[in-house]
């Protein structure tokens, strides 16, 4: 179905769609860029949250982590905040798979600080290492 505004043959975005794909978020931590990738999703104590369409960063205070279910608890975070894509040094297999359900993409394999991946991110756009998908596809 077209509006009238809408070539035929091209769909329209669902409303707020490109509002998602330019949040990235980092597990971080701590709340600043120069703070450590931190080594699992579910676990960091910070989410940095970078909206490229602004430019602007928020530090986010992660659900609590020391509980079972922290995964379950930064993935539904995340789809708050409508993240587009996460980036970690690892991420669980249940919290992964919810993200990937709700449409977020997971970058892992990061190490090094978060400025140092926002660097990453700004030189090469969100595809500078295999996503978490394309991984388990190959294993």
């Amino acid at each position: 179905m077209t509006t009238a505004n809408q070539e035929p043959g091209r769909q329209c975005r669902p409303h707020g769609e490109r509002e998602r794909t330019v949040r990235t978020a980092f597990a971080a931590t701590g709340a600043g860029l120069d703070d450590l990738v931190a080594p699992r999703f579910g676990e960091c104590p910070f989410f940095l949250i970078l909206d490229r369409g602004t430019s602007s960063l928020q530090a986010v205070r992660s659900p609590d982590t020391h509980n079972h279910g922290a995964g379950m608890l930064s993935a539904q975070l995340m789809e708050e905040r409508r993240v587009g894509t996460v980036i970690a040094g690892d991420c669980g297999p249940y919290a992964a798979n919810l993200l990937d359900a709700a449409g977020i993409k997971v970058v892992c394999g990061i190490r090094g600080t978060v400025r140092e991946a926002v660097n990453r991110l700004a030189s090469r756009g969100t595809v500078f290492i295999n996503t978490l998908s394309r991984q388990r596809q190959r294993g």
